[in-house]
């Protein structure tokens, strides 16, 4: 657990889980989104280097429709 100062300085507690960029990667993967980018740096004032992920979630492909899309019109 980690105490931290919140918002307007109140005290709140939160876990904390650090996991390997890698790791965050694949459960991202799994549930359906695609990494765009990963930025990982090393460490200043602490211990475990630090990450961030870009992930998205996919675009479904839609058939194309309309002028132009060689598809006639009623």
């Amino acid at each position: 657990m980690f105490l931290s100062p919140g918002y307007g300085g109140h005290a709140m507690s939160l876990d904390v889980y650090l996991l390997p960029p890698d790791r965050v990667a694949g459960l991202a993967s799994r549930a359906g989104l695609t990494v765009q980018a990963t930025l990982v740096r090393r460490p200043e004032n602490a211990r475990d280097p630090q990450a961030c992920l870009l992930v998205r979630k996919p675009v479904p492909r839609r058939p194309p429709t309309g002028v132009g899309s060689g598809i006639a019109l009623p």
